[in-house]
């Protein structure tokens, strides 16, 4: 371990300062204003065809858990990344590499013992979701067949 400290970029705190306050913005306002929205179509339809409402309720639990599954994806598909080039130069944080935190430098196999902490951290971020929707469609093996109707 070097005894070299790299200190964040300003364009680097202030974007990750703006994307938080982007999610609390995204979050309050379907929190405030998306599930009224979404509880009046829902009611509309079960006036309409009431027999049909579990399959909706099946159905929009899943979009549902689709949709918050995409960042625990995307994460762990960048974090995978991270590992692999981290893995490669034996160098932690890769070169050129924004950070948000003053972080020491780390080159070798304390560098390597990183990189594969990363890999672990992206299989899970990227399992977890993925065993989320697979168990919801076998709780609800409607939705399944509803799918399969829908693609012929």
């Amino acid at each position: 371990m070097s005894n070299q400290i790299l200190y964040p970029k300003k364009w680097v705190v202030t974007l990750f300062a703006v994307l938080v306050l982007l999610g609390v913005i995204i979050v309050y306002g379907i929190d405030s204003y998306g599930w009224s929205y979404f509880s009046e179509w829902f009611d509309l339809q079960n006036r309409l065809d009431p027999e049909g409402k579990s399959r909706r309720v099946a159905i929009s639990l899943v979009a549902l858990l689709t949709i918050m599954a995409i960042p625990g994806l995307v994460l762990g598909s960048y974090l995978l990344l991270l590992a692999v080039r981290i893995l490669r130069t034996q160098y932690f944080p890769p070169r050129g590499f924004p950070i948000i935190c003053k972080t020491a430098i780390i080159q070798g196999r304390l560098a390597v013992h990183e990189g594969y902490k990363f890999l672990g951290y992206s299989f899970f971020a990227i399992a977890l979701p993925i065993v989320v929707i697979w168990s919801t469609l076998t709780i609800f093996p409607e939705i399944i067949e509803y799918i399969r109707s829908l693609y012929g």
